[in-house]
């Protein structure tokens, strides 16, 4: 065998090893990003420190809200796109909560500044790219991200969000981290095709410091191929651009806007009698029960909130007012019980006749919805003599509905006005707000 042909099975060898190793590498990023996604859906540890790792795993680099570095993507190439340590925190607070979004909403939020930026495909068709495309990719960290999606929506235990489709659920992470990728992509060829003038005249606080967003200087797009497509655009919209960037740069305050969620609280209470609640033995209804459900924007944290976002809303073109606790008027709730929805013979309790549709009880002036509850009559008379008493509980559950045009603007009006935003969104960042919200 001749030095050359050595030196060639020796160097194959050697582009061998070092594939193996890279792909190894992924794989074990890919298990570790599994194991958090199911970490985080069973609560069993700070969900922030879980979330830092995996958006690193994903290529994310880590700020603070003044732009400092705080750490380096633990994926090596990163996207050049960082998340805040704030958004972290905020985020795993809201995935807790499970809060979702329709990902066919989300995107419709973004697709008017998309088209402004002479977009033609239409958001859902980069959007799948990233959540699904990505994941046959050779590029680790948009790979990594594909699969962390998906991890993510195999928690949710819904058939509908795997894979991850338009009519998808959204988790807070999931929204978070896709609408980092995208919100940049869009931007930032709008940012660099603008002069530092087109800022002054737009944001005069921009006019001596880097726009804002969250893309590194090395960012390229490329993630979702929506980068080069705005690119393309860029010279077709000629003056528009002035307004498409105005528009953008409000994008980076989108993600502060939708942590103001972090303030809505709720709790539940039962009125009167405690428990328990007794079941008669015949087919004539029990006791009753009444619980009453409020909720409210708790204004006592959002103070420090807004000092340290203010900014943000600047963009937004937003009048900031005097923080204060706020209760969600005339909302409608959605109530759900823990027992057989099928089996009238499995059911122990039901609401007492005349109840409004538990899908749409609205709360009143101060944010309360009530419900009274009776023991089920029993499908067949029991002998009292031979009756046993069993213990059984049932759990309640009450979330805030957003579904209709009107109670999203209520939900929006009451949020902004309890954060302390006098005048609420305006322009085209006010659809933006009620889909989201």
């Amino acid at each position: 065998m001749s030095l050359l042909t050595r030196g060639f099975i020796a160097g194959l060898f050697m582009i061998l090893s070092v594939l193996a190793s890279a792909q190894g590498d992924s794989a074990t990023a890919a298990n570790r990003l599994s194991e958090i996604a199911t970490q985080l859906k069973e609560g069993k540890s700070d969900g922030a420190t879980l979330l830092n790792e995996a958006v690193r795993l994903c290529g994310f680099s880590v700020w603070s809200e003044d732009r400092t570095r705080l750490a380096e993507p633990l994926t090596s190439p990163g996207l050049d796109l960082a998340i805040t340590d704030k958004e972290i925190a905020g985020f795993a607070e809201l995935y807790k909560r499970q809060n979702r979004v329709e990902l066919a909403d989300l995107v419709a939020a973004f697709d008017p500044i998309y088209r402004e930026a002479g977009g033609k495909k239409g958001l859902p068709f980069f959007v799948d790219k990233l959540v699904r495309g990505n994941l046959f990719k050779d590029k680790q960290a948009p790979r990594l991200l594909a699969s962390f999606l998906q991890d993510l929506a195999r928690t949710h235990g819904e058939p509908n969000d795997v894979p991850v489709t338009m009519t998808s659920q959204l988790d807070p992470i999931q929204a978070l981290l896709i609408m980092r990728v995208v919100t940049e992509e869009i931007r930032v060829p709008l940012r660099k095709a603008g002069k530092p003038e087109l800022y002054a005249s737009i944001h005069p606080e921009y006019a001596q410091e880097e726009n804002p967003g969250w893309a590194e200087d090395a960012f390229a797009g490329g993630i979702t191929g929506l980068f080069e497509e705005v690119v393309g655009g860029i010279g077709e919209i000629g003056g528009k651009v002035t307004n498409a960037v105005g528009k953008a740069n409000a994008l980076a305050a989108i993600t502060k806007f939708i942590l103001t969620y972090q303030f809505l609280r709720g709790e539940m209470t039962l009125e009167g009698k405690g428990q328990p609640l007794i079941r008669t033995k015949d087919e004539v209804a029990g006791d009753e029960r009444t619980t009453v459900a409020r909720f409210y924007i708790d204004g006592t944290g959002v103070t420090d909130w807004l000092k340290d976002n203010r900014k943000y809303f600047h963009i937004l073109g937003l009048d900031l007012d005097t923080p204060k606790t706020g209760p969600l008027k005339k909302v409608e709730t959605y109530w759900r019980l823990s027992q057989s929805y099928k089996y009238a013979t499995k059911q122990l309790v039901q609401a007492v006749r005349g109840t409004t549709d538990l899908s749409r009880l609205k709360t009143n002036d101060a944010g309360e919805a009530r419900v009274t509850w009776e023991g089920k009559p029993q499908p067949k008379k029991i002998n009292p003599k031979k009756a046993m008493p069993v213990m059984k509980s049932v759990w309640i559950s009450v979330s805030p509905q957003v579904k209709s045009v009107e109670v999203q603007q209520d939900l929006v009006d009451a949020v902004t006005g309890a954060i302390g935003i006098k005048d609420g969104p305006v322009g085209a960042i006010s659809p933006i707000m009620e889909i989201l919200y």
